[in-house]
């Protein structure tokens, strides 16, 4: 009885840290689409500072944060190469 009610914690914790990802997922996408407008010189200056800065984050966060923070700015700008390279032509614009 206890053995099933731990594995039905861990199956719930489970669902909650692929929802969670999911989420994250879906942030990075939206994020990057909308950094693939942007000039590419000032998205890659925008991720290098923001790269460059993440040892002022406060250390109580801890080493693995921080790292997953840096993974994740590293992720985004992987995405932003794809959407690039994805993107529909823009549409031409119409003269009024």
């Amino acid at each position: 009885m206890m053995a099933q009610r731990i594995d039905e914690r861990v199956a719930a914790l489970e669902r909650a840290a692929l929802a969670a990802e999911g989420s994250v997922f879906a942030i990075q996408d939206v994020l990057a689409r909308s950094l693939a407008q942007m000039p590419e010189t000032e998205c890659r200056r925008m991720i290098a500072d923001l790269m460059a800065h993440s040892h002022q984050l406060d250390p109580a966060l801890g080493m693995e944060r921080i790292d997953s923070y840096r993974e994740g700015l590293r992720a985004i700008l992987d995405e932003v190469e794809h959407a690039r390279r994805h993107m529909p032509a823009s549409p031409p614009q119409s003269r009024a």
